[in-house]
């Protein structure tokens, strides 16, 4: 057993440790916007991949991938000046028609089951986007918005393969 005085200096130096170790408070403190920097190191820190680009409107623009898929991450409500800060990002991938041949029904169906993401059919091309608005928020809700948009990409596998296997069992 500890004497009080043992104890009170372990606790010291916990809390030291504590403090030394402890993220900065900037971590958790809401940002008024982002750059694209901003993001892919969020994204690095969680293991994701990200290559920034820049889009056709000079605004920032990463490629990443999750669950298996490619996907582009657009940055939106940009300020003009270098680097831009962003207000807002879209989590975006398309898939071709041409394999799972989803009916607009189907699309429906996966819209009407799922809150998020938006899926889309568009001239053979299956279109699944989240938008986010990222302004007043901090680098972990931004974390927990990258969780959302992975459950979002299992989900739509899951349906892809529900729709697959109730068309082998009832062909028509």
């Amino acid at each position: 057993m500890l004497s009080m005085p043992s104890l009170t200096r372990a606790v010291a130096a916990l809390a030291l440790l504590a403090a030394v170790a402890a993220p900065p408070a900037r971590a958790d403190e809401a940002q008024a916007d982002y750059s694209g920097e901003d993001i892919v190191r969020i994204l690095h820190d969680n293991g994701y991949k990200a290559l920034l680009e820049t889009d056709k409107q000079g605004d920032p623009m990463i490629r990443s991938a999750a669950a298996g898929s490619r996907y582009t991450v657009y940055f939106y409500d940009c300020t003009a000046d270098e680097p831009r800060r962003c207000k807002a990002l879209s989590f975006f991938l398309t898939w071709t028609n041409t394999q799972l041949k989803l009916t607009l029904d189907e699309v429906n169906e996966f819209s009407n089951r799922f809150r998020t993401p938006k899926m889309t059919l568009r001239d053979e091309v299956i279109a699944f986007q989240v938008n986010l608005p990222v302004a007043a928020t901090a680098p972990a809700h931004i974390v927990s918005l990258l969780t959302l948009w992975e459950r979002s990409l299992a989900n739509a596998d899951r349906f892809f393969t529900e729709v697959a296997a109730r068309r082998k069992a009832s062909p028509s």
